[in-house]
């Protein structure tokens, strides 16, 4: 993909990004309009960061450029959230789209360094089975680190800070100044691992388009899950909080099924990644039975005050958690 093109591609869908960043805050819809307007920002505002990232992996980065880049992102989340704080809208939803930008940025470029140690192509095999096995023990497993994390105030907070949100549409029956709320909020390790895989689809000359083309459609539809269907379980698992990286690593490794040719030696170590894996993923999730069994509670009489239609269902932080991809 030529520098220039990339360039201009990047600068309008950054442009994009942050109008709508913009929009999102400052103007309202119909309450009968919710549900709809809640579908279009989970597309808009998962599509256009996706092909923010590849296209943002396509640059000639070098590790000094990345670092440098990564620094500014990362100063930017802590300094913005002051000087939003400090002035009215609608230049406060500018300076937030800005920090939902610097959100994004330094993930990205600690992915693309990342994405420069990375030697072979046919390493994305076990890297990407690794990372989606340590990404749903660390989210959907009993005991898992995301969600201790997200129970305790400091943790909570500090995800709060650097993770991407996606917007929730604001009702014309609100108040005009009600702060904004969010559908889901996105961590930045998927942002890292998102840059990293695309950065060594450009850099191995693998099936980029295709691979984005995919993630774009896989990812919104996964995050329609999150946000629509949060307050559900599919085989006593929770759906309000999902591992990012599962479906990231899964949309790689089958769209680029056939640029893989591996060794013997290669073979084995691939097996016996995907076997280890899947037999933590097993241990882990026997232990869910008789955890939950062990912390149930009696039940509430009282009828749950968080059970709403679907136009309502675009509150991602409720009563009973939070909608995130982690």
């Amino acid at each position: 993909m030529g520098g220039m093109k990339t360039g201009v591609w990047l600068s309008a869908t950054v442009t994009a990004f942050v109008i709508l960043s913009v929009l999102a805050r400052e103007i309202s819809v119909p309450p009968e309009q919710i549900g709809t307007a809640s579908v279009v920002a989970t597309v808009l505002f998962m599509f256009l960061p996706v092909c923010g990232i590849f296209l943002a992996a396509t640059l000639p980065w070098t590790p000094r450029s990345a670092a440098l880049v990564l620094a500014a992102g990362l100063s930017l989340v802590l300094l913005l959230p002051l000087a939003q704080n400090a002035v009215a809208p609608p230049l406060s939803s500018a300076i937030h789209a800005l920090l939902q930008l610097a959100r994004i940025a330094w993930p990205v470029c600690l992915g693309i360094l990342v994405g420069t140690l990375i030697r072979d192509k046919n390493l994305l095999l076990p890297i990407a089975i690794f990372l989606a096995t340590f990404d749903v023990l660390l989210v959907l497993a009993p005991s898992g680190a995301t969600k201790t994390m997200m129970q305790k105030p400091i943790t909570r907070n500090v995800f709060n800070a650097l993770a991407y949100e996606v917007p929730r549409p604001r009702a014309t029956t609100e108040a005009p100044k009600i702060r904004a709320q969010t559908l889901a909020q996105i961590g930045p390790a998927d942002s890292l691992f998102l840059a990293m895989f695309a950065f060594c689809l450009i850099r191995f000359r693998m099936r980029f388009k295709e691979t984005l083309g995919w993630m774009a459609l896989v990812l919104s539809l996964y995050l329609m899950i999150v946000i629509f269907a949060g307050d559900r379980s599919l085989f006593g698992l929770p759906l309000k909080m999902l591992p990012g990286l599962l479906p990231m690593g899964a949309v790689v490794l089958l769209v680029n099924r056939k640029e893989f040719q591996l060794t013997a030696e290669e073979k084995r170590l691939t097996w016996g990644v995907a076997i280890v894996c899947a037999l933590l993923i097993l241990g882990a999730f026997l232990l869910r039975r008789p955890a939950a069994e062990a912390r149930r509670l009696p039940p509430d009489p009282s009828p749950s005050p968080s059970v709403r239609s679907l136009d309502d269902a675009s509150n991602s932080i409720r009563a009973d958690g939070v909608r995130a991809i982690a």
